[in-house]
């Protein structure tokens, strides 16, 4: 975050190169992360899991709401709110290093049982490469129709109305994935592939309509951005929900971690497959009289 902070804008002269670098560091860190402290949670009781899934969708919330707030109503560039977001990591520390208490994890024997793990990689991979492939291609491209040329309240949208379109299109998804991790002490599922198909059936609703532009109101995109949250946030946390009650002491910690990788390697395969599948979703919009895709 401070090398995207500190490094001058590439209109400036700045180098495009550091920030990506800058992107591809947070990326690992939060990767890191989330294999670390997750394979962790189950040393510390049930709600640990739904205490992780609720600030992992609180995240998106407050993460976009601040900036926003910062950038707006504070009046703070984006230099200065991304380094006082770099503060954050600080405070992460302290919760780790002083306030967690470590005798659980001092005691944890691990003997890890690799079959475990990979019978979960099976159930969260289709779920995140269609969530994702849907976000990047399906998604972005069915959203650039004739329901969402418009603003919210109908009139031509302009570039800004166009980034605060995005911005809710973002919210509504977030809203969602953050309802459904918090529900594991609520509502529990275990049939994992269940979730998946109904992604595959939101997949091809937004691809078809990228197809043939036939959702009519904005609002019908928003509630399905809204729904696809719901769905991707049930099977992530009732994932690592199945693993903590149904896996061998031992083997839980191993197995939430690789299965987090797993999650993530399905995350990278999905965003490839949906920047490739954007190129083509446009180029025949374009062919076939919708130029939707190329406007600013």
């Amino acid at each position: 975050m401070l090398l995207i902070a500190l490094t001058p804008d590439y209109t400036d002269g700045g180098t495009i190169a550091i920030k990506m670098a800058g992107v591809v560091l947070a990326s690992l860190s939060s990767g890191g992360g989330e294999l670390s402290f997750l394979g962790l949670t189950h040393y510390y009781g049930p709600f640990s899991l739904a205490a992780w899934g609720s600030g992992t969708g609180g995240a998106g919330l407050i993460g976009a709401g601040a900036y926003s707030v910062a950038t707006t109503a504070l009046g703070l560039g984006v230099q200065e709110t991304l380094l006082v977001s770099a503060l954050l990591p600080v405070f992460m520390s302290i919760s780790f290093f002083v306030v967690l208490p470590k005798g659980q994890i001092r005691q944890r024997a691990v003997r890890p049982d690799e079959n475990i793990a990979a019978r979960m990689a099976d159930q969260v991979d289709p779920m995140y490469d269609n969530e994702h492939g849907s976000n990047v291609g399906g998604e972005d491209e069915g959203l650039l129709g004739r329901a969402a040329d418009n603003n919210i309240d109908g009139r031509p949208s302009n570039g800004a109305g166009k980034r605060w379109r995005d911005f809710w299109m973002g919210f509504e998804k977030n809203l969602g994935r953050s309802r459904s991790l918090s529900s594991t002490p609520f509502i529990r599922v275990h049939n994992l592939y269940l979730p998946s198909l109904l992604q595959i059936l939101n997949l091809l609703l937004l691809v078809s309509h990228a197809l043939f532009d036939f959702i009519p109101s904005v609002y019908f995109i928003f509630a399905i951005v809204f729904w696809e949250g719901l769905l991707g946030g049930l099977v992530y946390v009732n994932t690592f929900a199945e693993i903590t009650d149904n896996v061998r002491k031992e083997d839980r910690e191993f197995s939430l971690g690789a299965t987090s990788v797993s999650d993530s390697g399905g995350i990278c395969v999905a965003g490839f497959i949906g920047m490739a599948s954007e190129v083509l979703l446009c180029d025949w919009q374009v062919n076939h009289g919708r130029d939707y895709c190329k406007r600013p």
